[in-house]
């Protein structure tokens, strides 16, 4: 009995002894994460270049086991307190990866650590009409409601192909209830930002922004790739948007990949990562 019980009392200082050690590694990764986003340069424009600001504070972070992904972070950048790019990093397999897709219907060049790593080729976004949609409502409060009442008229899907998945199948992702980015009250115009993910893991964004048609304030909307498959978007079973499976030699630089990064295997839990993996 007296073994026994010393068996427990040594596992559960074992288990405190661990929680700690856990929650460091997640704040490193946090840390390691800001810091990168912050590497990150955005302008925007040709002749009269606008630098983006990147809003500090990631807006969604995330972990996906079944893709190996043990923790991710969604960021903004921003320009006169409106969105005009979005992008995310992600750990997995003993290093990083980010990912960029342009917002800004004006061309983009992205530099990390004063090296250009790409540039935009057109409008990062088609806009369009929410069909059916109401007029905009008179309070913030209204508008928020009924941007999440617009968000759940949307659908969103994948299809994932080997190695990584069964060849040609379809993923159906959840919206999650609320909005990951909400305009500030300085914008020029209202809106948020919501995700289409994999349990936490978003693979979509919709944006819903208002807008001036015809002199009638209403709601539009355009949607945003977070990963490399190929996605499909429908409203009132209709497509309003899809996009083929991102490659590397894609010429539209409207979505693109930064990294591989090295990063410490020291931040990745016990058993994450083989040691080959982290070479």
């Amino acid at each position: 009995m007296k073994e026994s019980l010393l068996i427990v009392v040594l596992l559960s200082a074992g288990q405190v002894e661990s929680e700690p050690d856990q929650k460091a590694q997640s704040a490193a990764r946090l840390k390691l994460m800001k810091e990168s986003a912050a590497r990150i340069e955005i302008h925007m424009g040709r002749k009269e270049r606008t630098g983006l600001e990147l809003d500090a504070q990631p807006v969604l972070r995330w972990d996906n086991p079944q893709s190996r992904v043990i923790d991710a972070a969604i960021f903004v950048w921003l320009a006169d307190h409106r969105p005009h790019m979005i992008g995310g990093m992600w750990i997995k397999d003993g290093r990083a990866l980010f990912d960029l897709h342009s917002l800004s219907q004006e061309p983009l060049t992205v530099a990390m650590d004063g090296a250009l790593s790409w540039s935009t080729s057109r409008p990062g976004v088609t806009w369009g009409n929410v069909p059916d949609g109401p007029p905009l409502g008179a309070s913030r409060a209204e508008r928020l409601r009924q941007m999440k009442k617009l968000a759940q008229g949307f659908v969103v899907h994948a299809v994932k192909n080997a190695p990584d998945y069964d060849e040609g199948s379809i993923w159906r992702f959840r919206m999650m209830a609320r909005p990951i980015y909400r305009y500030a009250e300085e914008a020029a115009v209202d809106g948020a930002i919501f995700a289409f993910a994999q349990g936490t893991d978003p693979e979509a964004f919709l944006i819903l922004e208002s807008c001036e048609d015809k002199g009638t304030a209403r709601w539009q909307f355009a949607f945003a790739a977070a990963c490399v498959w190929e996605l499909h978007a429908q409203h009132s079973e209709r497509d309003v948007w899809s996009r083929p499976k991102w490659v590397f030699t894609d010429t539209d630089r409207i979505y693109g990949l930064l990294g591989p990064f090295a990063v410490d295997p020291e931040l990745f839990p016990l058993g994450a990562i083989k040691p080959q993996q982290a070479k």
